[in-house]
């Protein structure tokens, strides 16, 4: 037997080492849930017991109760007809009556040594016997009877005292139980509280520490390794997403690279086209046609488009690389540089450009993220605007805001949701011409800008164009 439990006795150490240094942490969180509810449950064991219990005690003194006092009554009634009839013999002087009286005289007698079962102290056993030695005296007179019933009631009045004392004490046991109940609940209830509590912190840390990792892949920041500790399976986590990093940091290069040979490669026939059609327009090989000068014109147009679409290409590949430049210019600055490039193109002409800034000049914005970002929007805006683009900059309730709007036709809710989609295409069946057509990757870039500063580009689906450039107080 002793083989026996220290064999348990290991294994139940062996378990709780296990447990203990275990760097999972579904394992310490069971660990510590079982550690501060067995107690509890324990505890709760224990009062619904001795509860159980002390309502079966009490129960059974109830049954005694009434029990005595249906032997007492019995008692009383017999000596009361033994008065009666001793009175009544004691005129009429009957033999036989004599000897019936002594026959009950003897049951009564009987009657009261049963009541020894419920003797409960000393002062009881010597009441009873008190009571015995008086009914055994010989001459029945009044006087004789008188102390009977005095012995009786002396020995009712101790039996009632030996109960009420019983009885207080089953309640006090009662009482005492339910105070260690409670005193166990003051002292565990916290306990679990507390460790509930240790739990919600552990795992929000491990959220936390998540999302800031999945944070860091989504602005970019690729170079920096992700490291996540406190437990295997965020290790384990850690280690993917270090992975994943890795992985998205080689395409991204590839992509870069991609873009760059591309832009490079289709810049030296652009060239060649830009500077051939440079020179028939400047009719250097002699006159033009009608029909020539419209062909030229289209290829003109043709060559424009493409130059502007392999710019845009160029900055789409360096927008990652906006989070590594921390050059920062009041937003005065940026509004007269924007003034400035948007009063050379032709599409601003006819069309005003307005700046609402609410006092907000001198505040310090990232200038090379915020001025590409609103070089394409506010381009976007012009394009499709009728006579007029309003730029307001204010603060926001978590950060601070670029809103673009103009008075034209604005975006559906197919274009709201996927204007952000590099080349994306969508058309204008109302008008059903190019002008009213969305493509390219002005907003694909704004919103790689936007994502840079940690921030996001909204695009609102109504009347008249509506798009807001927002970023986060540490941005600026």
């Amino acid at each position: 037997m002793a083989s026996g439990l220290k064999t348990r006795f290991r294994a139940w150490r062996v378990i709780f080492k296990k447990l203990k240094i275990s760097s999972s942490f579904v394992h310490q969180a069971v660990f510590a849930v079982v550690l501060s509810t067995l107690p509890l449950i324990a505890l709760t064991l224990w009062f619904s017991s001795s509860l159980q219990q002390s309502s079966s005690q009490m129960r059974d003194f109830y049954k005694l109760s009434q029990q005595v006092e249906r032997d007492f009554k019995a008692v009383s009634q017999a000596l009361k007809a033994l008065q009666d009839a001793e009175q009544n013999n004691q005129i009429l002087q009957d033999s036989q009556l004599t000897q019936t009286l002594e026959n009950k005289w003897f049951e009564v007698e009987n009657m009261a040594v049963a009541l020894k079962k419920y003797a409960r102290s000393e002062g009881f056993v010597a009441d009873l016997q008190q009571l015995q030695q008086t009914m055994q005296l010989h001459t029945k007179s009044d006087d004789t009877f008188a102390r009977i019933w005095r012995d009786y009631y002396q020995l009712t009045d101790t039996l009632k005292a030996d109960l009420a004392q019983t009885q207080q004490q089953l309640d006090a046991h009662i009482a005492q139980q339910q105070w260690l109940f409670f005193i166990g609940l003051s002292v565990l209830v916290p306990l679990l509280a507390a460790v509930s509590i240790r739990l919600l912190v552990k795992i929000r840390s491990k959220l936390s520490a998540i999302e800031k990792a999945t944070d860091q892949l989504g602005v970019g920041e690729w170079d920096k390794p992700i490291a996540l500790s406190g437990s295997a399976e965020l290790a384990k986590l850690g280690a993917r997403l270090n992975w994943l990093r890795l992985s998205l940091k080689s395409q991204h290069e590839e992509q870069d690279t991609f873009l760059r040979h591309v832009s490079h490669e289709l810049k030296t026939p652009l060239a060649s086209m830009v500077e051939g059609t440079s020179l028939l327009n400047e009719q250097v090989l002699g006159a033009l046609n009608a029909q020539q000068t419209r062909v030229l014109s289209i290829m003109d147009k043709s060559a424009m488009q493409l130059k502007a679409l392999i710019e845009d290409l160029l900055l789409f590949s360096g927008t990652a690389k906006l989070t590594q430049l921390e050059q920062n210019k009041s937003c005065g600055e940026l509004k007269t540089e924007l003034q400035q490039y948007f009063a050379d193109l032709p599409m601003a002409q006819h069309k005003q450009l307005s700046w609402q800034l609410d006092d907000l000049e001198q505040l310090s914005v990232p200038f090379l993220p915020c001025k590409l970002a609103l070089t394409q929007v506010i381009s976007n805006a012009l394009r499709f605007a009728k006579h007029h683009v309003e730029v307001c900059f204010s603060k926001a309730a978590d950060g601070y805001q670029f809103v673009v709007t103009d008075d034209g036709q604005g975006f559906n809710e197919e274009a709201a949701s996927r204007a952000l989609e590099p080349f994306y295409k969508g058309s204008d069946h109302q008008h059903n011409n190019e002008a009213h057509m969305h493509s390219g990757l002005g907003l694909s870039i704004a919103h790689e800008c936007c994502k840079a500063m940690s921030g996001a580009l909204i695009i609102r689906a109504q009347q008249g164009g509506h798009v807001t450039i927002k970023f986060g107080l540490g941005a600026a």
